[in-house]
């Protein structure tokens, strides 16, 4: 993926259900640890569906906390149904 962009034109992101995204950061994270031999908490190696409510809850507020952020990093959400350039 390259995340590279020109001058004029913003990166895009699209708009996900905050609970999707969430999925995402854990099921990646955990992964990512795997492969780089960090050993994440017992527990939380699980399906995003079967984490204890304060870690579920927590990686919701992460994906708010990114969709709040990335705008004002450069990133704008993209519309339902617009193609990127």
């Amino acid at each position: 993926m390259n995340l590279k962009r020109s001058l004029n034109r913003p990166l895009v992101m699209k708009m996900v259900e905050r609970e999707t995204l969430a999925k995402w950061l854990h099921d990646t994270y955990e992964k990512i640890a795997m492969e780089v031999t960090w050993k994440t908490q017992e527990h939380c190696r699980v399906a995003f569906s079967e984490l204890p409510p304060k870690n579920k809850k927590v990686m919701i507020l992460l994906a708010e906390a990114l969709e709040n952020e990335l705008p004002k990093l450069g990133w704008v959400r993209a519309e339902k149904g617009v193609k990127k350039g």
